[in-house]
């Protein structure tokens, strides 16, 4: 059994305990937050050895071997590093890091310290997107015709987008989601999982582009990504700004791979252009989070297993690559975290 102390009280942390408690792979050890009323309430609700607004305990506890990190993105490079140097692993919910820098910094004490550091991509370690993948993989060998593109859209209208307006108007700072200065906006929420799809089924591409509309703090509320190959290439759409219904598609010859939610791969379906469809995927589990806790248990549990070894090590380096097309991505809108 895994022993997990949390840091952070949102829904998403709430999902993931939710998650490990199904896999029974885990033991929720302990809740913190900078409010000790609000990691009261998680801890009573879901029955954790203890709660409190004291970082370090929960850093120091001999007991607790993982820490999961879902609190603002900027402050998670500082976390997890302290989290490594009191010897624990660390689930980072995604995107991990502010950019490359901070990525180098923290996977270099895990490095040294002998721990693990996982990103929280969900979608990519759901069965779906493994059959997804070979389903990309098998069309690639089977068609004469050159991969030409693909698009990929992604628009979730935000709860908070509302109280940022209303902040906007007051010359106030807004929800964290949509501040500058917490890493926030569409391309870091939201872009992270198209990107992490293309970049793992293509590869690294050879140039791109982000093309912003920005919020008065200049915020990313909208915006379209291009990652150019050398024979093709792939456009993406995110924003909390707006809902979109449209489904994400991947080209081969005439047949046309459609993904419903992309963020969480829920359905996939393979059309030719007569019309005709099949449904390749449509499994939907009990928790969107259960897969990818699993996964991680497998190799902590493992961790000297040379299978789990490259697992890891290939989760890690999908990692280094995605945060490098989105800092790329960034650094092209005049975006600087």
């Amino acid at each position: 059994m895994i022993n997990v102390g949390t840091i952070g009280t949102s829904s998403i942390t709430e999902q993931f305990i939710k998650a490990l408690k199904l896999t029974r792979k885990y033991h929720l050890k302990a809740v913190y937050s900078r409010s000790n009323a609000s990691a009261k309430d998680i801890a009573t609700i879901y029955k954790a050895d203890y709660y409190t607004s004291t970082l370090n305990q929960l850093l120091f506890d001999p007991e607790i071997d993982l820490i999961y990190i879902a609190s603002p993105n900027s402050l998670h490079a500082e976390q997890a590093i302290a989290a490594i140097r009191a010897g624990k692993h660390v689930i980072v919910e995604k995107p991990a890091f502010s950019n490359v820098a901070e990525w180098h910094q923290v996977f270099n004490e895990a490095s040294k310290n002998n721990v693990l550091v996982f990103e929280a991509a969900l979608h990519y370690h759901n069965r779906n997107y493994r059959r997804l993948n070979q389903l990309v993989n098998n069309l690639k060998k089977g068609h004469s015709l050159p991969f030409l593109g693909a698009n990929f859209n992604l628009g979730q209208y935000s709860s908070r987008y509302e109280d940022y307006n209303e902040a906007m108007k007051a010359n106030k700072d807004g929800p964290n989601i949509f501040n500058p200065q917490f890493s926030g906006g569409s391309l870091m929420d939201l872009g992270v999982y198209p990107i992490y799809v293309a970049v793992d089924l293509f590869g690294l591409p050879d140039d791109v582009s982000y093309h912003t509309v920005k919020g008065v703090n200049g915020i990313d509320l909208f915006g379209n990504m291009m990652l150019k190959y050398k024979n093709s290439q792939i456009n993406i759409f995110v924003s909390k700004g707006v809902h979109s219904a449209l489904d994400s598609e991947i080209y081969f010859d005439d047949e046309t791979v459609v993904i419903k939610n992309i963020s969480k791969i829920s359905a996939v379906k393979l059309i030719n252009r007569s019309g005709q469809a099949a449904n390749v995927i449509s499994y939907v589990p009990e928790n969107p989070m259960y897969d990818e806790l699993i996964a991680f248990s497998e190799v902590l549990l493992d961790k000297d297993n040379i299978h789990q070894k490259v697992r890891y090590e290939n989760w890690k380096q999908l990692s280094l690559q995605v945060a490098t097309v989105m800092q790329l991505l960034r650094k092209s809108a005049d975006l600087d975290f």
